[in-house]
């Protein structure tokens, strides 16, 4: 039996998506929680561009309107600025002051009982032992004091208390020396804080001192290089400006040292000085090499040790060497200035050998950042540099030998120059006095007396023997 077949089912329509709930209406159903805005990123900052070749970038107007401060200046225990070239470049300075404190209890315990170690009644031992740690160096808060007691200012200033302040302060002073002081303490040890500032009350102390020995001295009055000598002395801790005038006036007219032949008229102390290190210089065979170079190219202590003469080495050397030299000085006498300068061409002797004359001048003038010869000694340390300047020394019988032949060699020379000038030889007579004079007056020691009168004979009034 036949079957109808069955009807196919009819498709059914396919549902209709749900309409998607339009923006910013959330679905009824399910509600989701609304979405943050997102935050743009920032935009990266363009680099700024380098400034063209040969212009500089251009400040910012506020960098220009509040101007970064300077750093703190400090000084070290000298009292040296930390800028200085000397403290920069001296490396011993650790290892010295370790030495130093290890003395300071000495010191302070001699100079307590200085009566012992420094007068007619003290024992040659104890004499002996005062000498020799002067040489190892004084220490710095111990200085001054030791200075003003073995200069003899002490007992000075006790003998005439109202001299210094009626000579600073009320006598008068010529005013082209009072203008030449002024001009001077501006350029005096001016890395030390006592003179840093200009307008400060250092600078002030050194005028009145200048200007005291000035009044009170007139035969030398004030010469360039005494700042040196005074301001050296008002370096030290604890010195007055008074017991700087009176350790002045002790290295200026006392017997034991006598240096205002160094400022005179006609200089006849330094020119005595700069002739017997010459004669020293070609008679040693330590250094005669090298004095036979340097005659070679023309260039004569004159031209390099003037300066360490009249600033008692205080013009470019080394601030730390220089106030361990000025120990052995204050102790001793001037004339350990030869060992001092014979320990240049010691250290530097073969260097020398290799320079011309404008090396040469430079090398023996300039400080040590410029190339001078002052690098040497700094590199060495004080220690080492007075163990070999002391070790040179020259004894008081070879300055008396050296001063004989200088005399005779000058008095020799005033024969001839007599010789000439005679009625025979009238036509060379004006010639002939000006070279001989110009020979005279560069080795002229004769003046100085064997013992007590120095140099410069010449006494202030106002002052007791």
């Amino acid at each position: 039996m036949d079957t109808e077949p069955e009807p196919e089912p009819e498709p059914q329509p396919e549902p209709e998506p749900e309409p998607e709930p339009e923006a910013g209406r959330p679905d009824q159903l399910e509600p989701e929680p609304e979405l943050q805005p997102q935050p743009e990123p920032e935009p990266e900052p363009e680099p700024e561009p380098e400034p063209e070749a040969g212009r500089p970038g251009q400040l910012d107007p506020e960098s220009e309107q509040q101007p970064q401060p300077e750093p703190e200046l400090r000084f070290d225990r000298y009292g040296l600025a930390s800028d200085c070239e000397h403290a920069r470049l001296y490396e011993h300075e650790a290892a010295e002051a370790a030495k130093e404190a290890e003395r300071e209890a000495k010191w302070a315990k001699m100079i307590g009982a200085w009566e012992n170690y420094a007068s007619e009644a003290a024992t040659a031992r104890r004499s002996a032992k005062l000498k020799r740690r002067c040489r190892k160096g004084i220490p710095v808060v111990h200085r001054g004091h030791a200075w003003f007691l073995l200069s003899g200012a002490r007992d000075e200033m006790q003998r005439s208390p109202q001299v210094y302040h009626d000579y600073s302060r009320v006598q008068p002073c010529p005013e082209s020396y009072e203008n030449q002081i002024q001009l001077d303490i501006g350029r005096t040890i001016t890395d030390h804080r006592v003179f840093r500032d200009p307008s400060g009350e250092g600078q002030r102390k050194l005028f009145r001192v200048l200007r005291a020995y000035a009044v009170y001295n007139h035969k030398v009055a004030y010469c360039q290089g005494m700042s040196y000598v005074a301001g050296m002395f008002l370096c030290q801790q604890g010195v007055t400006e008074e017991q700087a005038f009176w350790m002045l006036r002790q290295f200026m007219n006392d017997a034991k040292y006598n240096l205002c032949g160094l400022f005179e008229d006609g200089f006849p102390l330094l020119n005595a000085y700069l002739d017997t290190l010459t004669e020293l210089l070609s008679a040693d065979r330590r250094f005669a090499v090298a004095h036979a170079h340097i005659t070679k190219e023309g260039v004569v202590p004159m031209m390099f040790a003037e300066k360490w003469l009249l600033t008692l080495f205080m013009y470019n050397w080394p601030y730390k060497i220089a106030v361990r030299m000025w120990d052995v000085i204050v102790s001793e006498g001037p004339t350990a200035f030869f060992g001092f300068a014979l320990s240049v061409f010691q250290m530097t002797g073969q260097e020398l050998l290799t320079m011309d004359t404008e090396q040469l001048l430079l090398f023996l003038t300039a400080n040590a950042a410029d190339g001078g010869f002052t690098r040497v000694i700094t590199a060495r340390g004080a220690d080492r540099f007075m163990k070999l300047a002391l070790g040179l020394e020259v004894k008081q019988a070879t300055l008396d030998a050296i001063e004989d032949r200088l005399r005779v060699a000058a008095e020799q020379r005033s024969r001839e120059a007599t010789a000439e000038s005679s009625p025979a030889r009238g036509h060379r007579r004006q010639e002939s006095m000006e070279g001989s004079a110009s020979h005279i007056g560069a080795a002229r020691p004769a003046t100085r007396r064997r013992r007590g009168g120095g140099w410069c004979s010449s006494r202030p009034a106002g002052i007791s023997d």
